[in-house]
């Protein structure tokens, strides 16, 4: 599996250039922290480069920081000679610094980690975005020229609720979790293109 961004004119498979670089020789000789570190400097740097490419004639620093984005990595694995892994999250341009990688779970750690975004879930689980509602309420409130009155909320959030078709989650056996996080897991991989 590769990484890619595409940039116009071509694409990038960042895992096999980072990879090949005859710097990264030793990958499988250090440190999973180490082999992270070094994913930091290569992900950040191509990011500055790339958006200072969108943004020139701007310097990165020079970027308002609502124009950067973030670019976030989540690196699984094992250190040489260790039989239990590490979990370790990479936000650029957020790790800038050096060593600055986030360790969800170092060895002999372990739980359940999400690093994508939940509002995509909530929608298919809930038949119905959050974010609707929150936006119909500024629109009427922008339409009245002020705030809902406590009754008036009182026929708002009904009027929502009813429109929600939700997925019930409660009672669910082991298998049909399996089965219903194997289905996110597929559609979530066909709606994003860069993976």
């Amino acid at each position: 599996m590769g990484w890619l961004l595409f940039t116009g004119e071509r694409s990038v498979v960042f895992v096999r250039e980072f990879t090949a670089d005859p710097v990264n020789v030793d990958l499988e000789k250090i440190d999973l922290h180490e082999v992270v570190e070094r994913l930091r400097k290569f992900f950040l740097a191509h990011y500055i480069s790339f958006a200072e490419k969108i943004h020139s004639p701007l310097k990165f620093d020079e970027i308002p920081a609502e124009k950067k984005g973030n670019l976030g990595l989540v690196i699984g694995g094992f250190s040489p000679g260790s039989l239990q892994s590490e979990l370790w999250e990479i936000v650029v341009p957020i790790n800038s610094a050096e060593y600055s990688a986030t360790r969800h779970c170092g060895a002999g750690e372990y739980g359940c980690r999400w690093f994508a975004l939940a509002a995509p879930i909530a929608r298919y689980a809930n038949g119905l975005d959050i974010v609707l509602s929150q936006k119909l309420l500024k629109t009427f409130e922008d339409i009245l020229g002020r705030g809902l009155t406590d009754e008036e909320q009182a026929k708002f959030i009904p009027a929502i609720e009813e429109c929600r078709y939700r997925f019930d989650f409660n009672g669910m056996p082991i298998q049909s979790g399996i089965d219903c996080a194997r289905f996110f897991g597929r559609y979530g991989n066909r709606t994003l293109s860069i993976c």
